[in-house]
């Protein structure tokens, strides 16, 4: 079992004081061998589809930061991320109008996280896929991890394959 983030309740609100987290037991593994098939797809209210690869990830222009990782009660850690902006995805698919908000998915275990669109626009959201000049391990949600800076654990979504654009 691992440990992939903090508490959240039903609404998909932090629950400051919990000290719970949510397990999951991923459903496979995804290992080097696999990386070649990995693919992010940015779909939904956008104009332009992306179906991206790991590869075509590491060419985009990366932000490097030092962001404080909390899960309340449970840790909290500094550590150096490095990744492609959300904004420059959702820019590049080309956003409708109608679009509010983002919703992140994992890959292994079916956890999705909502964003407001000015949310998931701003300067401490990316996908990352190193930390501390690493490539990420699998405990840290290889091989891209959605970093959401200030936000609690919960949102920082490990194994991300799915970027979805929509509405209310």
């Amino acid at each position: 079992m691992i440990i992939t983030s903090c508490s959240q309740d039903t609404a998909g609100l932090i629950e400051e004081s919990s000290s719970q987290h949510r397990e999951s037991t991923p459903s496979h593994d995804m290992t080097e061998s696999t990386i070649s098939d990995y693919i992010l797809t940015v779909d939904g209210l956008v104009e332009t589809p992306l179906e991206l690869t790991y590869e075509s990830l590491l060419n985009y222009p990366m932000v490097t930061k030092k962001v404080w990782l909390v899960c309340p009660g449970i840790f909290e850690e500094e550590r150096e991320w490095t990744g492609v902006p959300v904004s420059t995805l959702l820019a590049e698919a080309g956003l409708k109008p109608q679009a509010s908000k983002v919703i992140f998915h994992a890959s292994l275990d079916e956890y999705t996280i909502e964003l407001p669109l000015i949310v998931a626009q701003q300067d401490g959201v990316f996908v990352a896929y190193k930390v501390d000049n690493e490539e990420l391990s699998f405990d840290d949600g290889y091989p891209i991890r959605l970093v959401v800076e200030p936000r609690e654990g919960f949102y920082w979504v490990k194994w991300l394959d799915h970027i979805e654009v929509s509405n209310d």
